[in-house]
């Protein structure tokens, strides 16, 4: 998946020995960020059960996310990369996404499938006061991810004109970085509020989330994040999308709040978004 070197995992080489899950009773374990920003969302619910088996947990994940974690209240020390590795005093270390092995996970005993990130109050009150005091129904979204990565996973902003001739709904953009022109770029006739102009870092984007009644997106981090505040999300699916999103099924057991529109065709979104307005229709 990888197009660009830069983007290689790189696994830090530590002398104290690797946790291969014996007991933590008595034991600090280091958990490290191996990935990209939406594997640490997802994964990082494994943090709440090192938790509550070790005598602490020191975890580093990418400084984005760093003001998301400790909003969440996870009860551990949660470090960014002005520390050193040489300077973390721990007894085991191991890299996050190596968790779910460590738990002998399967599919009916995905821990906290329900809510286990949440939004700093006081940006949630900042966002509803400036951006969310409306009546209508409030649809996040997101259309365009990182090119480095699967370009597939991205579509384009047009998908999502229809969305806001409902009269009862107000859209409002997620979008940072790649696809931002788009945004520029559309039809003055097309009301989209642009909250990504906002958002520092993902404890901004969380506050965010928590005001809207509905995120529709492509597979990207935001997902990861909705789903991971157990807040309703639809998530638009290329044909040949990733393990994590199985086969031939519109749900996730990683995230109860989720719900999946897949591709039929390879490369036609036209018909997954004639199926998401139909389902809107309905509701």
């Amino acid at each position: 998946f990888f197009k660009d070197s830069s983007l290689k995992v790189k696994i830090p080489q530590l002398s104290k020995p690797r946790w291969q899950g014996e007991s933590l009773k008595d034991k600090v374990i280091y958990v490290y960020k191996e990935q990209g920003f939406g594997d640490t969302i997802m994964f990082s619910r494994y943090i709440l059960l090192l938790r509550e088996i070790a005598k602490k947990v020191i975890f580093r994940p990418q400084p984005q996310l760093k003001n998301l974690f400790l909003s969440s209240g996870f009860d551990v020390e949660i470090i960014d990369h002005s520390i050193p590795d040489e300077n973390i005093v721990f007894d085991r270390h191991i890299p996050l996404l190596s968790l779910p092995l460590i738990f002998k996970t399967n599919l009916n005993n995905i821990p906290y499938t329900e809510k286990y990130l949440k939004a700093d109050f006081q940006k949630e009150k900042f966002y509803k006061e400036n951006y969310f005091n409306n009546n209508k129904f409030k649809v996040g979204i997101f259309w365009y991810g990182d090119h480095r990565y699967v370009p597939q996973k991205s579509t384009d902003l047009s998908y999502f004109y229809p969305l806001a001739q409902f009269s009862n709904i107000q859209l409002y953009s997620l979008q940072k970085g790649y696809g931002y022109d788009q945004l520029e770029n559309k039809p003055k006739n097309i009301d989209i509020i642009d909250l990504g102009k906002t958002f520092n870092d993902y404890s901004d984007t969380a506050a965010a989330i928590a005001n809207i009644d509905l995120l529709i997106t492509i597979d990207t981090s935001v997902v990861h994040l909705a789903g991971a505040m157990n807040k309703p999300a639809w998530v638009v699916l290329y044909k040949e999308s990733e393990w994590r999103w199985m086969m031939d099924i519109d749900y996730s057991p990683w995230y109860k709040s989720l719900k999946i529109f897949r591709q039929k065709e390879k490369n036609n979104w036209e018909t997954v978004f004639q199926d998401i307005f139909q389902e809107l229709s309905r509701n």
